[in-house]
């Protein structure tokens, strides 16, 4: 049975929800665990992240029970061998669009023989060299690997990707797919985005070629209301990403200051 966290609620099909990290914060983090969350997607792609912040953030994770999906930036080889030194549980690559994208990230991401990433065990994920090298390799081959259809190619090659052998996860980018579909995109919130027929029709496309392929699906959702929507579409598909953790925070400061504008405290 798999030891990272979450590979394990892959595999058991659990319900989890996790959201993108863009503020340096370990404090977060662990507010993000105290209150239930089931992970964090520390975010490369739309932030100023070091890779040691990444480190910091993955620690923080570790303290409070939260497995780390870190999204990268693109498939550079280099990055993908920083972050997953660091011991993360899970790697997510954006804007994938071709079956050979997919196959260079299964290899940069696996040791040999599988792939061709290079052996480190004196770093974090192999504790200093205090594992024992098989524990190391097991590790290594637990590493979470996620993709994300957010591309007019994209879509058009999802059956070739998500066949893939080593692909784990699959979430659709609504707003970057409907800006790459052309889809209308002025004066709409990502709500009315997501539920633009060509993207609710896109999203079953995903969903579908994942299926056939025994991937995953992590859905977006931005309330309660709509996680129970699509668990009831879809209810073999149990894991969510909730906004970010800006938005979430912009939301509840806004939810106040409004309150008090309503109620008159402020002319």
């Amino acid at each position: 049975m798999a030891t990272n966290r979450l590979r394990q609620i892959l595999e058991n099909n659990e319900f989890a929800l996790g959201t993108f990290m863009q503020f340096p914060s370990p404090e977060i983090v662990e507010v993000l665990g105290y209150t239930g969350f089931d992970f964090l997607i520390p975010d490369l792609e739309h932030s100023t992240y070091e890779t040691s912040q990444i480190a910091m953030l993955a620690r923080a994770g570790k303290s409070v029970n939260l497995p780390s999906l870190v999204r990268m930036w693109g498939v550079d080889p280099r990055m993908i061998i920083r972050v997953l030194d660091i011991g993360v549980e899970g790697v997510h690559f954006p804007r994938v669009s071709s079956e050979e994208e997919a196959k260079s990230i299964v290899k940069y991401v696996r040791m040999p023989p599988i792939g061709e990433r290079g052996v480190c065990p004196e770093t974090r994920e192999g504790h200093y060299l205090s594992l024992p090298l098989d524990d190391y390799e097991r590790r290594s081959t637990d590493v979470v690997i996620g993709v994300m259809i957010e591309t007019k190619e994209g879509l058009e090659n999802v059956e070739k990707i998500l066949a893939v052998p080593g692909i784990d996860l699959v979430q659709m980018g609504p707003y970057d797919l409907a800006f790459s579909l052309g889809l209308p995109t002025k004066g709409r919130s990502v709500g009315d985005v997501c539920a633009d027929p060509i993207i609710v029709e896109a999203n079953e496309r995903v969903i579908k070629a994942a299926e056939a392929n025994g991937v995953k699906v992590m859905q977006f959702t931005s309330s309660v209301e709509d996680v129970s929507r699509k668990l009831e579409a879809n209810p073999q598909h149990r894991i969510f990403w909730y906004l970010t953790d800006g938005i979430m925070i912009t939301h509840a400061f806004r939810d106040v200051t409004r309150k008090c504008e309503a109620l008159g405290f402020r002319k």
